[in-house]
């Protein structure tokens, strides 16, 4: 078994939380800065989403298995199509057992004047429950924007625990707001 997915099987300590409670609190704090940004004008400069995704987690050498990951997050531009993008989710097995998932990254956003607006991303993934894990992620997509204030996301991702060379590729599908 892989080791990242390990974290899940063991039991969670009372001074594990204070990570995911950290979590929460830098997503709430992100999703407040969206609502300010709402009387912005047209130009889309920040915008949060929630997501869910299938995949499968692969090692070298030990094979794979299926996967599901859901959660949410925000981005927002701070100099042209450059900006930061913060994560938090929940990566869980076929089989149950899951574990936390913190990325704090960058994004780069093409035309987004328009309403198609590819996208790569990139940046640290903290993997978490009952101890912790590091990790890189890195992938891309497209957001389509139906309206002025919400559309749908596509992204292919690829979240990699370094120290187990453990890939965790997904497809994901979002709804995203402003």
């Amino acid at each position: 078994m892989m080791r990242a997915l390990e974290l899940a099987k063991r039991p969670v300590y009372r001074s594990h939380y204070s990570v995911f409670r950290f979590g929460i609190f830098l997503l709430g704090s992100l999703l407040a800065l969206e609502c300010v940004a709402l009387g912005e004008e047209k130009e889309r400069k920040a915008w949060g989403y929630g997501f869910a995704s299938v995949g499968a987690a692969y090692w070298p050498g030990c094979g794979g298995e299926g996967m599901v990951h859901f959660g949410g997050g925000g981005e927002g531009l701070l100099a042209g199509g450059l900006g930061a993008a913060f994560e938090l989710g929940y990566l869980s097995s076929f089989d149950g057992h899951g574990i936390g998932v913190l990325s704090p990254g960058v994004i780069y956003a093409f035309n987004r004047e328009k309403k198609t607006v590819p996208f790569v991303t990139g940046g640290y993934t903290l993997f978490f429950r009952s101890g912790t894990a590091h990790g890189v992620f890195f992938g891309g997509g497209v957001n389509k924007w139906i309206g002025d204030r919400w559309g749908i996301r596509i992204e292919g991702r690829d979240q990699v625990y370094v120290e187990g060379n453990t890939h965790f590729l997904e497809a994901r599908v979002a709804f995203i707001f402003r």
